[in-house]
């Protein structure tokens, strides 16, 4: 099958819309929710009031916590799972 001109044969993504980019339009932004079986590992951060689950347009779902935006401290998708953490309430 020939590419359609302007495409990336390789299937690469673009830049944005994902963990490594920024956001726009592609980031679905959900919130998290409370409680186990979420799709998430166990570990503090499908219980945190700060994550926010971001799903690709590949349908992977992504931990982003919402601290990272004002407190460099924080790393954008922490590593799963996470059981220890200065910014989670409990």
């Amino acid at each position: 099958m020939t590419p359609e001109p302007g495409s990336d044969p390789s299937g690469a993504r673009p830049a944005g819309g994902g963990p490594g980019g920024s956001d726009g339009p592609g980031d679905r932004g959900l919130p998290v929710g409370k409680g186990p079986g979420r799709g998430f590992p166990g570990g503090l951060c499908p219980r945190c009031p700060h994550a926010r689950a971001i799903t690709s347009d590949r349908g992977s779902v992504f931990l982003r916590c919402e601290l990272s935006r004002t407190d460099p401290r924080f790393p954008r998708y922490p590593a799963q799972p996470r059981m220890v953490c200065a910014g989670h309430p409990g």
